[in-house]
């Protein structure tokens, strides 16, 4: 049975490991009361620190500040000021009917009031009366006076205005719409509501009083999104992380089945949350709500890993020891370094994600590495002192059990490595199809199959996005010229039109706004509404004599499509949907014909500024893409290397990348086959899975490595190992697959998505683990060269 007669060795430098944590161990057992009181005086102080937590969904915040799209915001804010607006959708039977205009009328008086940074508001009611030949809504004391009569003239005034029917109200007249153009937010605020938040928070207080039976209200807008997704967001991590700490604490009740171990568990579980979360509120750090469920799952599933790990090794000795201490030292001796080392490869893994210049995602791998890192600590100090409490606490029964599970796993395992000239090759061909699936990967960020229709905001935006009149995003191009003389021109305004009507034939493209609209509606006013004068005029003269018109009546209103200094121009594009992908090759070409309308032969040193939130969605599908391959490049780079020089074998390290290349590739083909698209939260998967799925790789060589030096014998080494790890292999596995399942009742499409496609990636890691890795340990023999 035994392949080598004479027994090598046991390598010094692994003894030297087992010895340091076992002495490790017996330290912290002796001061195990201090310990408890130290941890009980720190998580005092972390429940101070996370209620100064602060939270964001800003797109602003995805962004580093040296990123050319943020100077490019900077500069165009400087000449525009903020691009930020609030929408708001108004239903009803007939919007010119008197309830519905004066409750937009007192609905445009509570924003005035009560919503911080309003620049400007167009509405029905709001429109001057030079738009409607004299004649304007009549107010007195803030209640409407005009009878349906003078109503019936008023509608028949605006459907002269081309400029506003399909704008501000709807053909059938059944919806209205109201535009909130908004200040440059300060620098320098006092509320602990970023002002976006803070603007989205007083608008969506009015609104709430506002509804009615009779006619129904929807805001949106980048300050409304952003006060409405972190309330909704952080209502689903409450929902989904209760869900997650229930199946945790039934996961740990099952599979530790001892008192000191189970709340030992929970008690690191929320404490490493507490610790973590608590520093980042007492530093003033910034969370984002919607990857905040990330680093909390992933705290969640490797204290229960980590845990089961050190009990079941702990009650393996305490069967042969009958002593608490000595089993809990015992047990620490040979888990303390598998698990520094999985916890280690973990963290690299994660950390990886600082080579995605976003900074949510940056944030999400900071924090989950430091989280595991607090988790690894508060394992070996606090669970080593709490575990040591307590009476024997093991039951012939348990023994009995365990043998039993010990001798399926057995089976189990030695079933694969007979039939390895089967299910190696069978293996290799189910990865090489996936691995075809991933051909299909489709980057993009669509926000509609991101979000997906369970959260209200998200169902409202879209019900928007598809009305007549509605709009929930859009882009800026301002046109910077050099000479003051060349803008206000027939010519250029005429290549102005030129370039609307290019952007307008895309179907994502629902409509553009700029100067012109208003100087062909004034042009018509000025010729008493005559056919053929929805037009500009054909002299400069003429051109410069209605900018002056446009000034004294909507001064604002110009403002926001002609500079002050009358060097650059605005045109503002409206679009349905936002899908990153169809956006990115639309602005390319958009960018093209720019150049091609206003070439520099003609227009010397004009400046050029694509801005706003949809371009940079668009500009992520290439930093998800690059991203993605230097962060998963790095990762796998960094645990190849490691696992060399952990386990001193060339050969050892290849073998063990084997299981964590699979998971990658099974999640990646599987998103290739289903249309899943790779956005900025998928793309999180395959670093994160690289991290979680060496874990189990590791606990299994390092324990064929243990009793091989010790036996000499793979035929050995493998069963044992089996019996040994493979109940904790198969079970942290459950836990995670368990954990990552949870993430299917977020109300987020792309949590859900993440959360199966890890769950398929740790499943494939762990038959990688089983089938492939020992049979490869078999054949090659690894160990057998380091003893030689």
């Amino acid at each position: 049975m035994s392949e080598i007669k004479n027994k090598p060795e046991k390598p010094k430098s692994s003894e030297a490991l087992q010895n340091w944590f076992a002495a490790l161990a017996a330290f912290v057992i002796r001061i195990r009361v201090v310990v408890v009181i130290l941890f009980a005086a720190l998580m005092a102080f972390s429940i101070f620190g996370i209620m100064q937590l602060r939270t964001t969904t800003s797109i602003d915040s995805f962004f580093l500040q040296d990123d050319p799209l943020v100077a490019k915001r900077d500069q165009f804010e400087s000449i525009f000021q903020n691009n930020d607006f609030i929408g708001i959708l108004v239903e009803a039977d007939d919007v010119f009917a008197p309830e519905v205009i004066q409750t937009m009328h007192d609905l445009n008086n509570e924003i005035i009031e009560r919503v911080p940074y309003v620049s400007s508001i167009t509405s029905i009611p709001t429109t001057v009366p030079a738009l409607l030949g004299g004649a304007s809504f009549h107010f007195e004391n803030d209640i409407l006076t005009d009878d349906e009569a003078a109503l019936e003239d008023l509608r028949s005034r605006f459907d002269k205005r081309r400029s506003m029917r399909s704008v501000l109200y709807s053909k059938d007249y059944k919806q209205a719409w109201i535009l909130v153009n908004l200040q440059e937010y300060p620098q320098v605020w006092e509320s602990n509501e970023e002002p976006p938040m803070y603007t989205g928070h007083k608008m969506m207080e009015i609104i709430e009083e506002f509804q009615n039976d009779n006619i129904d209200i929807t805001p949106t807008g980048v300050p409304v999104l952003a006060f409405r997704k972190a309330k909704e967001m952080m209502e689903d991590l409450t929902r989904v992380i209760l869900i997650a700490g229930i199946a945790a604490l039934i996961c740990i009740i099952f599979l530790i089945r001892t008192p000191m171990g189970v709340a030992g568990s929970m008690i690191i579980m929320a404490g490493s949350i507490l610790t973590v979360f608590g520093a980042l509120g007492g530093l003033g750090i910034t969370a984002d709500t919607t990857f905040m469920l990330v680093p909390m799952l992933l705290t969640i599933a490797i204290t229960v890993g980590y845990t089961v790990h050190v009990t079941n090794f702990f009650k393996r000795h305490l069967k042969k020891t009958e002593n608490r201490k000595e089993a809990v030292i015992m047990a620490f001796r040979e888990t303390g370094w598998p698990i520094l080392f999985t916890a280690f490869t973990t963290i690299i893994a994660l950390i990886s994600f600082v080579f995605v210049p976003i900074f949510p995602i940056r944030w999400v791998g900071i924090v989950s590495s430091i989280s595991i890192f607090c988790v690894y600590i508060y394992i070996m100090i606090f669970y080593c002192a709490l575990l040591s409490f307590g009476p024997k606490e093991y039951t012939a029964r348990d023994e009995k059990r365990n043998r039993d599970n010990d001798a399926a796993f057995e089976k189990i395992g030695n079933f694969f490595v007979r039939n390895g000239k089967i299910f190696v090759p069978l293996s290799a061909v189910i990865l090489i199809i996936l691995s075809l699936g991933m051909l299909r990967l489709d980057v993009n960020l669509n926000t509609n199959k991101m979000m997906g229709t369970k959260l209200p905001h998200s169902r409202d935006q879209i019900y928007i996005s598809r009305t007549e009149i509605g709009v929930i995003m859009s882009y800026d191009i301002a046109l910077v010229f050099e000479d003051k003389n060349q803008v206000l021109t027939s010519e250029t305004l005429g290549k102005l039109d030129e370039l609307s009507d290019f952007i307008k034939e895309y179907t994502l493209i629902k409509d553009t706004r700029g100067i012109n609209e208003s100087l062909k509606e004034f042009n018509l006013i000025r010729f008493m509404d005559a056919e053929g004068q929805y037009r500009l005029p054909q002299s400069d003269a003429g051109i410069r004599g209605l900018v002056n018109f446009y000034s004294r009546i909507e001064g604002n209103d110009l403002d926001s499509w002609l500079s002050e200094d009358h060097t650059s121009l605005r045109l503002n594009v409206k679009v349905i949907e936002m899908s990153s992908s169809e956006l990115a090759d639309h602005i390319v070409k958009v960018e093209n014909e720019i150049g091609r309308i206003f070439s520099e032969d003609e227009y010397p040193g004009i400046k050029v500024l694509v801005t706003g939130g949809v371009v940079q969605m668009a500009t992520m599908n290439q930093y998800v893409t690059k991203g993605l391959v230097q962060s998963v490049g790095a990762a796998l780079i960094a645990i190849i290397v490691i696992l060399m020089l952990a386990f001193r074998s060339f050969k050892l390290g290849l073998i063990g990348i084997i299981p964590n290349i699979a998971p990658v590739i099974a999640a990646g083909g599987l998103m290739g086959y289903l249309n899943v698209p790779l956005e900025f939260v998928t793309m999180t998967v395959a670093p994160m899975l690289l991290g979680l799925s060496v874990d189990n790789t590791i606990h299994l060589i390092t324990h064929i490595e243990t009793v091989y030096n010790r036996t000499g014998s793979y035929d050995i080494a493998l069963p044992e190992t089996f019996r040994a790890v493979g109940k904790s292999v198969i079970q942290t596995t459950i836990i995670l697959c368990i954990t990552f399942f949870i993430f299917s009742f977020s109300r987020v499409q792309s949590m859900v998505n993440m959360g199966l496609l890890t769950m398929v990636g740790i499943i494939a890691a762990l038959a990688a683990d089983l089938i492939i890795t020992p049979v490869l340990i078999k054949w090659t023999k690894p160990f057998k060269e380091i003893s030689e």
